[in-house]
Parts: C-alpha cells; sequence; structure tokens
C-alpha cells in the first residue's frame, strides 16, 4: 500500500503539470487568438480561470451529488431494516417466547447483524458508485485535451512536424496512461469499467487524428471554433478537483509523498521542454483551434497562398495592361508614321509634275513655231 501510495503521489504531481502548465496555457492561447479574430468580444475577466474554475464546482458538484444521493439511500433502508428487526420480535413475542429472549436476540442480531454487516455491503456499493464515477471523470477529462492532440496532428501539413507532434504527444500520453492505471486500481474500480476507460482513453488520439485528416483544406468551425477551447478549460477545472481532493487529500502520507509528487511533477515538466518544439510548432496559431491551434497556422500557410495567388494575379493584369497600352500606344505611332510619310511623299511630287508639265509646254509651243 506504500508503494501505491507512492506511485498515487506521482501521478498527481503529473497531473499537476499537465494541468497547469499544459492544459491551462493552451486555453488561454486558443482564447487570445479567438479574441484577435473577433469570435469572442473583449471582455473584464479571465475567461480561462473561470473555465477551469467552472469545471471544478461541476466536478465538485456532481461527487457531492452523488453523495447526497448514496447517502440518503442507506439511510432509506436502515430504516426499513430496523422495521423488519421490530416486526420480526413482535412476532417472536406473539409465538410464546419471552421478552428477555427477544430482547436478547433483537440486540445480538441488530449489534452484530445489523450494525457490522449491512453497513459494510453499503460502505462498498457507495465505494463502487464513487470510485466508477471519478474514474469516469477522470478519463473524460483526459480524452477531451487527447482529443484535441490527435486533432491537431491531424492537421499538420508537413511529415516531419507531424513525427515531432506523434512524438510529443505519445510521451505525454504514456505517462498520463500510467497515472489512469494507478488511479483506477487504487480505487479498487472494476475490472470491466477499467478496460472500457482504458480504451476510451487510449482511442480518442486516434480519433483526433482522423478527424484531422478529414478537416485539411477545409475551412471547418470544429477545428477553429469556441467549443473545443471551452471543453479544455472544463477538462482543466476537472483534473484540478482531482488533482487535489482525490488524490493529494486522500493520500497524504508524509515526506515520501511530497517527494513523489515533487518528482512527478519534474517527469511532466522535463517532457514538457523536451517536447516544446513540437507544442509550440502545433500551438504558434489560433487554438485548436485549441483546436486547435494548429487549424490557425493551416489558415495561416492558406491565407499567405491566397495572398501569393492575388499577388501574382496583380502582376499579371498589370502586365497585360502594359502590354495593352504598349499595342495602342504602337498602332497610333505607326498610324502618325504613315500619315506624315503620305504627306512628305505628296509634297516631294507636286514640284516634279509642275516641272514635268512646264517643259512640256515649252516643247509643244516651240514645235508649233517651226
Amino acid at each position: 500500500m506504500k508503494l501505491v501510495s507512492l506511485l498515487l503521489g506521482f501521478g498527481g504531481g503529473v497531473l499537476f503539470c499537465t494541468t497547469f502548465l499544459h492544459l491551462l496555457p493552451e486555453v488561454k492561447e486558443g482564447l487570445e487568438h479567438l479574441a484577435a479574430d473577433g469570435k469572442l468580444p473583449e471582455l473584464n475577466f479571465s475567461l480561462a480561470e473561470t473555465l477551469t474554475c467552472t469545471g471544478f464546482f461541476i466536478m465538485y458538484l456532481v461527487e457531492e451529488s452523488v453523495h447526497t444521493h448514496l447517502r440518503k439511500k442507506q439511510a432509506h433502508r436502515k430504516e426499513n431494516s430496523n422495521k423488519d428487526v421490530t416486526k420480526s420480535t413482535n412476532e417472536l413475542v406473539e409465538n410464546g417466547q419471552t421478552l428477555a429472549n427477544c430482547v436478547s436476540g433483537h440486540s445480538h442480531y441488530n449489534g452484530h447483524g445489523h450494525s457490522h454487516h449491512l453497513p459494510v455491503i453499503m460502505d462498498e456499493k457507495d465505494d463502487f458508485v464513487i470510485s466508477s464515477l471519478r474514474g469516469l471523470l477522470i478519463v473524460l477529462g483526459l480524452s477531451v485535451h487527447e482529443l484535441f492532440e490527435g486533432l491537431a496532428i491531424g492537421l499538420e501539413s508537413s511529415a516531419s512536424y507531424v513525427w515531432y507532434m506523434f512524438a510529443g504527444v505519445a510521451a505525454h500520453k504514456f505517462v498520463i496512461a500510467f497515472c489512469i492505471g494507478l488511479e483506477l486500481i487504487a480505487s479498487n474500480t472494476r475490472q470491466y469499467l477499467s478496460v472500457i476507460y482504458v480504451c476510451t482513453f487510449a482511442i480518442v488520439s486516434p480519433l483526433g487524428i482522423a478527424i484531422g485528416m478529414f478537416l485539411v483544406g477545409e475551412e471547418s468551425a470544429t477545428a477553429n471554433g469556441i467549443l473545443p477551447v471551452l471543453l479544455q478549460g472544463l477538462a482543466s477545472g476537472t483534473l484540478l478537483y482531482v488533482v487535489f481532493f482525490e488524490i493529494l487529500q486522500e493520500h497524504r502520507t508524509g515526506l515520501q509523498q511530497y517527494i513523489s509528487i515533487l518528482f512527478g511533477f519534474a517527469v511532466m515538466f522535463g517532457l514538457q521542454i523536451l517536447t516544446a518544439h513540437s507544442h509550440s510548432h502545433s500551438h504558434s496559431h489560433s487554438h485548436d483551434g485549441h483546436v486547435d491551434v494548429h487549424s490557425h497556422e493551416v489558415n495561416h500557410q492558406e491565407n499567405d497562398h491566397d495572398h501569393k495567388l492575388d499577388s501574382h494575379e496583380h502582376i499579371y493584369s498589370n502586365e497585360m495592361n502594359e502590354r495593352i497600352l504598349t499595342d495602342k500606344i504602337y498602332r497610333v505611332t505607326e498610324s502618325i508614321a504613315e500619315t506624315v510619310s503620305n504627306v512628305l511623299s505628296s509634297t516631294m511630287k507636286t514640284p516634279t509634275d509642275v516641272s514635268f508639265r512646264s517643259s512640256s509646254n515649252e516643247t509643244t509651243l516651240h514645235s508649233n513655231r517651226s
């Protein structure tokens, strides 16, 4: 049990680092890009932290509601059990047994049969429901994040960056999956439920990659909208509740647990630094839309491509206009040159004709005189 407690502390440190150094910054970045694109109005409060707190209180409300329902159900069953014991005691009295024996039998049954065994059974059922709900919420909270991580990979257009993203997400998910397994074991979750939870967590990243590949080259509100950022913000609050109320508070074993938590935080922080290149590439644009973040880069590249096309079209249009203008100038110049040439040729022919006609007339007159 001591080893399990230390491993849970390690998992708590991992989730602590994931929440504050990975999820929350991504939510902030996604909201900033949405505000810059005009998809969110200017607010007088920090929306990222508000979403995180909302997820925290939703998790708190769900678990307290389940606890309240189970306590009422247990109290109702205790009341019915006491009524059944009283009824059986009266029947024994009517059958001629002594009241002392009845009371003795009742006190023995109530002291050992009811007070010990029945509450134990009810506690086991309560623990099963609570642990199952806790495991479900942990897996759902992390699966939302992993879905959009996979979406970021699927939206990558460069093969090299796909491998960078794959390595970063795989290393991150390996540690998270280890922590989920520890939490499911420590909470005594049924085996078939544990298998379902782990399979759900395992399949969300490939599902996100498939969705991202489908959305490449398309204008998609899913990849570049508000919903992914909101879900990630709520998921970060859910994980925050799990870290503080389900791991750190319930498994406090002294300085050794503190060291294990710090070690888990350091491991995740190291992975965060090592995979910073892939994550900075995928989240240097609009989050994911968050999603991602990566869809903004794709759109940015498409916009750059559109600008280049517009620039080429503009240059081509200018060249066509210059050619047309040059042709017009050439035609006008050619027409003017032809006109001038005709005028000059006409001017040169006129004196020659006059002199020729004058010479011809003189020859005719001379001949007549002779």
